[in-house]
């Protein structure tokens, strides 16, 4: 070929045939992207599954709450007042019972859950600071 002075078109290696430099950088960039947003994702979905699960826990713990108070509000019109008394204090009682048996389970959802994020994130964390180098200390 003759050196007409211009530059070849249509070649996208360079001189020394090793392919356009940063290009494979990039591409390894893009990829540890790629992951980042794939767990991030997962991650998401972990979170919002468990929001509904808790939300769904709520409300049956409302229904049971309202089914209780009803029932004790039918018992409680064929007794007298001191009945009654003595009968609120044993149902108050329980409802705090059962409503600290509830939020313990509903925290211990949550924290299922915040682990369950966490694994999620973490599991693709060394794999992205390996693929960037960031894993490696610097030189120079």
């Amino acid at each position: 070929m003759a050196n007409t002075g211009k530059p070849e078109t249509g070649s996208a290696t360079p001189p020394g045939g090793q392919g356009a430099p940063g290009i494979a950088e990039l591409e390894r960039l893009a990829a540890v992207h790629r992951q980042t947003l794939d767990a991030l994702m997962e991650a998401n979905r972990v979170a919002l599954e468990a929001a509904q699960a808790v939300a769904r826990r709520h409300m049956e713990i409302l229904q049971a709450a309202m089914g209780d108070a009803a029932m004790a509000m039918r018992r409680f019109g064929t007794l007298g007042p001191a009945e009654v008394a003595g009968r609120q204090a044993e149902r108050v009682a329980a409802a705090q019972a059962q409503a600290l048996a509830n939020m313990r389970d509903v925290a211990a959802a949550i924290q299922a859950t915040n682990a369950a994020v966490l694994t999620v994130l973490g599991a693709g964390a060394p794999a992205a600071a390996a693929d960037t180098g960031a894993a490696e200390p610097r030189r120079g």
